[in-house]
């Protein structure tokens, strides 16, 4: 288990295991299917004319959004602010009511999968459907003697069966095609979240182009060949979802997310949500984890940023904090919330502020759902708090360490 999903795992165990009510579903008009796929495009001409063909909203080039844009926000809007841990994250993404949920990931990290196995779980975002990007959709295109077969009656073999060999052939293919995740060692938590999707009754549909018509591309990974992908995605998708209602959860990389990617093909009335997910990288030295020296992640947070975009930063073990969290049912002295610190420094916990410099200090907070940003020495702490009806906490802060306890009373 790595380190990145136990720190998510202890936080989900903390959220509310009631069942989460499905918010209303905005009728954005019919998906229908594709009855004719159009010929594959096999020169960089065609491919360009046919991403124009299917392009229906404006694509606005914009920044890339990195750990440092999305660093740099959080600290505009305030950390305090952010929606933090699993209820607070999975209710502010259900507010959005998009009908394309979008988690862009980057390919070495096996905590990013783990996260998105999580949010369409029983804790998590209210979908009906799941694309995986790791998975390779069967295709209909004409123009072409390629073979257009994918994973699409291995991924339906397996939902349907709870055989062993169903799973391991589901395994044993994904591992094969998708080599990053052979690398990086998590074509099981790949499959696991075809498991996740089976036991919440949602048909998981694979998304890539299959390995004989990906050959007709003179690069996978250009940009002409991604947009293509992501059309051939879009079709399969469209071919496997007719209700107007359906709300689909999609896990791709990161360049796929962007406004010049998939969005692009979606009719301008579908609402969409894509979110970055930053942290639980495979190396200390990837951009995500150069926020070490600035910030210390307790639990998972999000940033909205403009538009329908949003970043999320998973704990992991090195922008991840140690927290040692205690917990009691016994009548104590806390109520509202205790603050100390090792080091002096500054305290926002929703609007309010106060300096910590030596002492305990104390903040009179209601019940309810906070997010709380500890400052020292340039360094953030970052974490979420619940406090109880008639309850209180105590968070006791060793920024040089990257140690928080958590005490919290009920």
């Amino acid at each position: 288990m790595t380190r990145a999903f136990a720190l998510l795992t202890a936080s989900v165990l903390q959220a509310c295991t009631c069942s989460k009510p499905a918010p209303p579903i905005i009728d954005a008009g019919p998906v229908a299917v594709v009855s004719n796929w159009p010929d594959f495009p096999q020169t960089a001409e065609a491919r360009a004319a046919l991403t124009k063909r299917f392009t229906q909203r404006e694509v606005v080039i914009t920044p890339e959004i990195t750990p440092e844009s999305a660093f740099a926000e959080a600290a505009r809007a305030g950390w305090s602010t952010l929606p933090s841990g699993p209820v607070d994250i999975r209710e502010w993404i259900d507010a959005r009511n998009a009908r394309w949920f979008l988690l862009g990931t980057f390919h070495d990290s096996s905590g990013q999968i783990d996260t998105f196995r999580w949010l369409i779980g029983p804790n998590g975002v209210h979908v009906t459907h799941v694309a995986l990007e790791q998975f390779r959709a069967d295709g209909r295109w004409t123009g072409t003697d390629a073979g257009q077969v994918g994973d699409t009656e291995g991924l339906m073999r397996a939902v349907a069966s709870s055989e062993r060999a169903a799973w391991k052939d589901l395994g044993r293919s994904q591992a094969a095609h998708d080599y990053t995740a052979w690398k990086y060692g998590y074509v099981a938590g790949v499959v696991d979240i075809v498991a996740t999707a089976k036991a919440m009754n949602l048909p998981a549909l694979g998304c890539d182009v299959p390995d004989s018509l990906l050959q007709l591309l003179p690069n996978g990974t250009d940009d002409d060949a991604l947009r293509i992908r992501e059309l051939h995605c879009l079709f399969a998708i469209r071919d496997a979802v007719s209700d107007p209602t359906s709300r689909v959860a999609m896990l791709w990389g990161q360049a796929h997310v962007r406004t010049e990617g998939f969005r692009r093909y979606l009719h301008p009335r579908d609402s969409v949500l894509a979110v970055y997910a930053f942290g639980a990288r495979h190396s200390d030295t990837a951009p995500d984890e150069q926020l070490r020296d600035r910030l210390v992640l307790n639990d998972l947070v999000l940033v909205p940023l403009a538009g329908d975009e949003a970043a999320l930063f998973i704990p992991d073990q090195w922008i991840g904090g140690n927290v040692a969290r205690v917990r009691s049912n016994e009548p104590g002295p806390m109520k509202g919330l205790r603050v100390s610190a090792s080091t002096p420094g500054a305290f926002t916990v929703g609007d309010q502020r106060v300096d910590v410099n030596g002492g305990e200090v104390s903040l009179a907070l209601g019940a309810g759902a906070y997010t709380y940003c500890f400052e020292s020495n340039g360094v953030r702490v970052v974490g979420h708090v619940d406090i109880a009806e008639g309850g209180g906490a105590q968070l006791a802060f060793d920024v040089p360490n990257r140690a928080t306890q958590l005490s919290v009373e009920e």
